[in-house]
């Protein structure tokens, strides 16, 4: 007989208990919550030394200009002081005062060395290791040559890393190295910092900061080539993310403070949708989609007639109107060059004043770009020629035929110069002449700037297929038997 199961060897009292599971290494959903979050809420000092460092460091700071070794000798011990205590706010003020004495004795090396040694000592707070890093964030522009500037990013990015609470500094970290990556010619080196970060996770970055960076991804992954990656990347927005709007009872309850930030936000939103809008231009460019290219512009031509009308109400904040006292900084295109170092730095260095609080949640610095009634009339005409290019160039199918007499029937469609002769030859009976056609509008094609010389593809060669194409529908409408002599003679092409 087979040999019974252990669980039937036991007495019957304990064969009647429920087995008892394991006990659960997962973290209750309060400790994953807390677990979540950056910093947390700052522990309680068991000892207030806020009297004995505010007369200990000035001090300290004086004998550093005579004998720079041994005060930070005695700053290390006063450190350990008040680190032992918990006491937050003393240890941050003793921190900052340790970078900023290497830093007034532009001793590099030392406080690069300083940074690792009070990250990682034991029981370090995590608060003061915030604030440190942000300080020294700040003092990067003043390095006094680039390698010193390289070494010290790398010293923070090296603190920073696997280390949530300052998820924040690691990501504008990130941005200024990848500006000066891209400013010295390695577009390569440059996309790949960005993309080792997956910002999409930082708890701590707003919204308007994470779709900036990850249009940055974008941008640098189609510099680089990469378009299988960047298109991966593009995914990551969903395009509800620009469509959200409050709601009646949201916008009645708001403050005319929060109604201010609200239009300032929304300002923010509408230039990074243009700006998503023309790298998803970017990569529909790339494979030949030209029917989607031509949705992409008329979702630009859409947001920047809404943004007229606004303008037109006075609904605009200040910020986003061009002659106003807010100085801007325009994010870059995804033609154009790369970010700045102190454009990187926006939303990092420069607006990093040390913040104790628990959340740690980092407020956008994003600013929107000033434009003008001009720059909006100049932005819906191009996008309006561009629908009108693209829905011409797409083959041929019922979208395409349906999108083309929709932008057809644009009522501003007049108002610009050659379009809507373009578009009535495409939506007309009519044979077209290619030869007549390629006189007439050639050289206003040519003048678009939208295609350049390592195109993939001609404008005229394009054109001249889908010339072939419509004329053949137009043919096959009026004749069921046709002989090649004739057809050839329609279509403008040699019978062979």
């Amino acid at each position: 007989s087979p040999t019974p199961s252990p669980r039937f060897l036991l007495p019957p009292t304990a064969r009647s208990l429920p087995e008892s599971p394991l006990p659960s290494t997962s973290l209750p959903p309060a400790a994953m919550s807390n677990a979540s979050t950056s910093v947390g809420a700052p522990p309680k000092p068991t000892v207030d030394l806020s009297a004995t460092v505010a007369a200990a460091l000035p001090e300290l700071e004086q004998l550093a200009k005579t004998n720079f070794p041994l005060a930070l000798e005695k700053m290390l011990e006063l450190e350990k002081q008040t680190r032992a205590g918990e006491d937050m706010n003393s240890t941050s003020r003793v921190l900052v005062a340790i970078i900023d004495t290497c830093f007034h004795a532009g001793d590099w090396v030392s406080l690069n060395e300083y940074l690792v040694l009070l990250a990682k000592r034991r029981g370090q707070l995590k608060h003061s290791i915030v604030k440190m890093v942000q300080h020294t964030i700040a003092l990067i522009p003043q390095t006094p040559d680039q390698t010193t500037k390289l070494a010290l990013i790398d010293t923070l990015i090296a603190i920073t890393d696997g280390r949530i609470y300052v998820e924040v500094e690691r990501a504008q970290l990130a941005r200024l190295l990848a500006a000066i990556r891209e400013a010295s010619g390695d577009i390569p080196e440059a996309a790949d910092i960005l993309q080792a970060l997956q910002v999409e996770t930082f708890g701590s970055l707003s919204r308007t900061d994470k779709i900036d960076f990850i249009l940055e991804q974008v941008r640098l992954l189609a510099a680089k080539g990469d378009y299988i990656r960047a298109g991966l990347a593009i995914r990551k927005i969903s395009p509800r993310t620009f469509d959200r709007k409050a709601s009646a009872k949201q916008k009645k309850d708001r403050l005319s403070s929060e109604q201010a930030a609200a239009r300032v936000e929304a300002a923010i939103m509408t230039d990074l949708k243009l700006r998503y809008l023309q790298l998803q231009i970017v990569l529909a460019m790339h494979d030949e989609k030209f029917l989607d290219v031509c949705r992409f512009f008329r979702q630009i031509y859409d947001t920047v007639q809404h943004r007229a009308a606004q303008r037109a109400q006075g609904l605009l904040p200040a910020e986003a109107i061009s002659g106003g006292d807010v100085e801007m900084t325009p994010a870059p295109g995804p033609g154009g060059a790369g970010a700045s170092e102190e454009a990187a730095l926006a939303g990092g260095a420069k607006a990093l004043e040390p913040s104790l609080d628990p959340s740690h949640v980092a407020v956008s610095q994003l600013k929107p770009t000033r434009t003008s009634a001009e720059d909006d009339d100049q932005q819906w005409r191009q996008a309006l020629a561009n629908m009108v290019v693209f829905a011409t160039l797409a083959p041929f199918d019922h979208e395409q035929s349906d999108m083309l007499h929709r932008v057809a029937a644009e009522r501003r469609l007049s108002e610009l110069p050659h379009s809507p002769d373009i578009i009535q030859a495409f939506t007309s009976s009519e044979l077209i002449v290619w030869s007549q056609f390629a006189s007439k509008f050639g050289e206003y094609l040519s003048d678009q700037h939208r295609f350049g010389k390592e195109a993939k593809f001609k404008l005229a060669d394009v054109y001249f297929g889908r010339i072939v194409e419509h004329n053949i529908r137009i043919v096959s409408r009026y004749y069921q038997r046709i002989t090649l002599p004739r057809l050839s003679s329609m279509l403008f092409l040699d019978e062979n």
